[in-house]
This record gives structure tokens, C-alpha cells and sequence, in this order.
């Protein structure tokens, strides 16, 4: 009965309420829930509200440590992927956090392509980001190697 009660609360057009239920859902680590997530997660990736899309993109860890071959089947690595390009920073660091903790576990480990334009998106970012935000997108590009002196320069800069 609280599932569905939480399910039901995916629908409320209240951006609090409606992350709420989420991140409760996820909290719930259990192989079934990962059902009632496929539907609204979608959703809550492209809310207009930040505070929606970063909660579902912490989400998506958790998802993906019951459920992998879901979060494949359904798109959601690719959903991740484009939350980089979002307009809130606070949504694009923890898209990176969680794209770092799949990509530890993940077969193929370079979920994100970091060509030029991510890699100025993450540093352009950097200036206004939280501590913990830089931290999360450094130790991501961190695992970036230019191809030649020139980018790398670049990069510094």
C-alpha cells in the first residue's frame, strides 16, 4: 500500500512532493521497486524543476546497483548523459557523480564522451559549482587524456 501511495505521488505536480517520492522509492532496495521507478524516472530526468532531476539522477545509482540490465534496456545511462548538458549546475555535478559510480562498475567504462564540448561544459562549470560539485567533476576529468599538448594546454588554461 505505500508503494502505490508513492507511486501515486510521482504524478503530484508538486516538485518537492514529487521528488520526495522518488528518492523514498529508491531508498527501497529492493528488486521489485525498480518496476515502479521505470515509469516515472523518465519523467523526473527532464522535470523543469532541478531540485527533480538531480534527486532522480542520484536516483539512477541506486537503481543501477539492483537493476543494471533495466537501466540499459530502458535508456536511462543515455538520459544520465544528457543531464551534463543541463542548465543547473547543482543537476550536472551530481550527473557526473553518479555517471563516475556506474562507470566503476560498468562494462563499458566510458559512459560519457568527453569530447571538447562536455570537457568545457564540466570546466565552465567549475566556477560555479559547490565544493563538493568541483570535486565530483575533477575527479571525472581527471580520468580525461587529451591527445595532444596543444589540448592539454587548453585544459590547463
Amino acid at each position: 500500500m505505500a508503494v502505490n501511495s508513492f507511486a501515486k505521488n510521482c504524478d503530484y505536480p508538486n516538485p518537492q512532493i514529487l521528488a520526495l517520492a522518488v528518492s523514498t522509492m529508491e531508498c527501497i532496495q529492493v528488486d521489485k521497486m525498480t518496476e515502479y521507478l521505470h515509469e516515472p524516472l523518465p519523467k523526473c530526468l527532464k522535470d523543469e524543476e532541478p531540485h527533480v532531476r538531480k534527486t532522480a539522477a542520484i536516483c539512477m545509482a541506486k537503481v543501477y546497483d539492483i537493476n543494471a540490465q533495466m537501466m540499459e534496456d530502458q535508456g536511462f545511462l543515455n538520459s544520465l548523459c544528457d543531464l551534463i548538458a543541463d542548465s543547473n549546475l547543482m543537476v550536472v555535478a551530481n550527473a557526473v557523480a553518479v555517471l563516475s559510480e556506474i562507470s566503476d562498475s560498468h562494462l563499458n567504462s566510458n559512459l560519457l564522451d568527453l569530447n571538447p564540448q562536455n570537457i568545457n561544459k564540466l570546466l565552465t562549470s567549475l566556477n560555479e559549482c559547490t565544493e563538493q560539485g568541483q570535486i565530483f567533476i575533477l575527479d571525472f576529468l581527471s580520468n580525461y587524456s587529451p591527445r595532444d599538448d596543444q589540448k592539454t594546454q587548453s585544459i590547463c588554461e
